[in-house]
């Protein structure tokens, strides 16, 4: 048995579990996972692998799509190995430059976070590429070189590069599928400007929406200050990119957050590179303009100004 953690609520991490599903053709025997950067890996199994995840010993490999492990992660991945007193293999495919960090402290060895590498080390299997998405470098990593449309187009806005005239329309139309691996497969094969057609109305609610938020943060600017920045706070757990970018161009950098359960997710975007490092000081990461982080409700109240 197999388990494949990926990165939870994200076009790009569900596509790569598709992928992954393409790849081995029997789902059934992979336990597919979305996980946050504000779950541990072992909540996630001893909530998927109740109780306690007492099935743990009969999984052989461990995926990681388009999301790593944290420190934490990392070694309680190695002490659950010792304690099956078998061989568990790790593999991390990421492109986000955290994972280069974390996994470049955990073997004690340099990696250059702006350039690709595999390599393999004790239970680790990792493959990083910054160029890639997470699905795009799950495609060339387990299938071919040549990517079908539909992951390019994947690619395509997660990591910023906007080739394509129809990938807003095409991302919007994924969203839908965002964490059902199963049905996001079915679109590998699906017709690209087909998707595009029928997305067209929900790309236009979309903008329509987006700067309705826009407008009335605008009206009623609230903020949050973190390490003496005082930086733009959007409460909205939908379509945090987008808005989140508009700011971002007025202000160097925007907060989206929401509440959910004890604690606040943040999304941080920014065009001057401090994102991923504000979002690290939170025990979060991510790219340089795009990163997230978790924490505790009292603290972020307690950050907030007006």
């Amino acid at each position: 048995m197999e388990i494949c953690f990926f990165h939870k609520s994200c076009i790009d991490g569900t596509m790569s579990a598709a992928i992954l599903q393409e790849h081995i053709k029997d789902k059934d025997s992979v336990i597919f996972i979305p996980l946050n950067h504000g779950t541990s890996v072992k909540e996630a199994i001893n909530k998927y692998l109740p109780p306690e995840g007492q099935n743990f010993k009969e999984i052989s490999k461990i995926w990681f799509l388009d999301i790593a492990p944290k420190w934490d992660d990392l070694i309680y991945l190695q002490s659950l190995r010792q304690e099956k007193q078998g061989y568990t293999e790790v593999v991390i495919i990421d492109h986000h430059k955290t994972a280069a960090n974390t996994i470049s402290k955990f073997i004690g060895k340099p990696i250059e976070e702006d350039k690709p590498i595999a390599l393999e080390y004790d239970f680790i299997n990792f493959i990083y590429d910054p160029t890639e998405s997470g699905a795009s470098l799950t495609y060339k990593t387990l299938i071919d070189k040549n990517l079908p449309m539909i992951v390019d187009i994947v690619k395509d806005k997660d990591i910023w590069l906007w080739r394509y005239q129809n990938t807003d329309e095409v991302n919007d139309f994924l969203y839908m599928y965002t964490d059902k691996p199963d049905l996001m497969r079915e679109f590998l094969h699906k017709d690209i400007e087909e998707i595009a057609a029928k997305s067209k109305i929900l790309s236009e609610y979309k903008n329509f929406m987006v700067n309705k938020l826009k407008e009335t943060w605008s009206n009623s600017p609230l903020y949050i200050n973190i390490n003496d920045i005082k930086i733009p706070a959007i409460n909205t757990p939908i379509y945090q990119s987008e808005i989140g970018s508009l700011i971002a161009k007025e202000h160097n950098i925007a907060c989206m957050f929401y509440i959910t359960g004890d604690f606040v997710k943040l999304s941080f975007r920014s065009v001057d590179g401090s994102a991923r490092k504000i979002a690290e000081s939170l025990g979060g990461g991510g790219h340089d303009n795009a990163a997230g982080a978790i924490i505790d409700k009292e603290m972020f109240f307690k950050s907030l100004i007006n």
